[in-house]
């Protein structure tokens, strides 16, 4: 059982919205590319591709596709707002972080006691180079967790007043 997480019935329903509101999103508002031909000219490939396509528009040019369900599809699209969409996606991508990773408790740092680091041990091209960008996975879930503590921090001012 190592390596596996429990997924908890509010992160199941979470991903269950997210991936609705995904579905709703990549058929009615992403364009794709479809491949017509492909061939080789010695170690080249040769790609063509169609006009850039939703799948509902791709889905309403076929004959084979009754008239009924073009409807449904049609009446389905009318109702959809893509700003609103991505908005939804977003929350539910926030809720997952949260869920997944909740607000640390500051914690005090210790004082560890660490030998003098010997310069003549770092190699001299490296004595003077010493990296001043950040770690962006870091920095990222830096700004995430400021952002949850603000976050409770403007919840708790509201319920007070």
């Amino acid at each position: 059982m190592a390596g596996f997480t429990v997924i908890r019935t509010e992160h199941a329903e979470e991903l269950s919205k997210l991936y609705n509101y995904l579905n709703l999103y990549t058929n009615y508002f992403q364009p794709t590319m479809v491949l017509v031909e492909k061939h080789r000219i010695g170690a080249k490939a040769i790609r063509k591709y169609d006009k850039p396509k939703t799948p509902y528009q791709r889905l309403l040019e076929r004959k084979d596709v009754s008239t009924s369900v073009k409807n449904k599809i049609k009446r389905i699209y009318k109702k959809l707002n893509p700003v609103e969409l991505k908005r939804n996606i977003n929350e539910c991508q926030s809720k997952l972080v949260r869920m997944a990773a909740p607000i640390k408790m500051p914690v005090k740092p210790k004082n560890i006691r660490r030998k003098k680091q010997d310069q003549r041990k770092t190699p001299k091209s490296r004595r003077d180079n010493v990296s001043t960008k950040a770690n962006p996975f870091l920095e990222r879930q830096r700004m995430e967790e400021l952002r949850r503590a603000t976050d409770l921090v403007l919840k708790k001012r509201k319920s007070k007043k």
